[in-house]
């Protein structure tokens, strides 16, 4: 299994969001714009050390948006969940700007980022 991959942006907040949605994160509720914020804040942060060339081929390439950027997505670890009763196999993944930014996704998701791993 890959350990990191780059994916674009909206494929990460897909995969997030049907996490969130499989339960594996009982304890909090499905907030959309609280994942895309946080997919935003790992595309600024890595804006940031980019020369104004860099930084303009990034923006022509991506239209400005973070959904359309290709952002590292890191494997923690699997592990399974008991949802209804049921284990479910589930991959923790981290996004590289600060320590919180972890979360969990289902393992077919974490395949599908795998083979869309540097597709622009």
């Amino acid at each position: 299994m890959k350990n990191i991959v780059s994916v674009k942006g909206e494929e990460i907040l897909k995969a997030a969001i049907a996490g969130r949605k499989a339960c594996l994160r009982r304890n909090e509720d499905i907030n959309v714009e609280q994942l895309a914020e946080g997919i935003k804040e790992c595309y600024d942060y890595f804006m940031l050390d980019l020369t104004q060339e860099e930084y303009d081929a990034v923006r022509a390439n991506t239209k400005g948006k973070w959904q359309n950027a290709l952002l590292p997505v890191c494997f923690i670890k699997a592990h399974k969940h008991v949802v209804n009763g049921k284990n479910m196999p589930t991959v923790r993944v981290h996004m590289g700007h600060k320590p919180g930014a972890v979360f969990d996704i289902k393992v077919q998701d974490w395949n599908k980022l795998i083979a869309l791993d540097g597709v622009q």
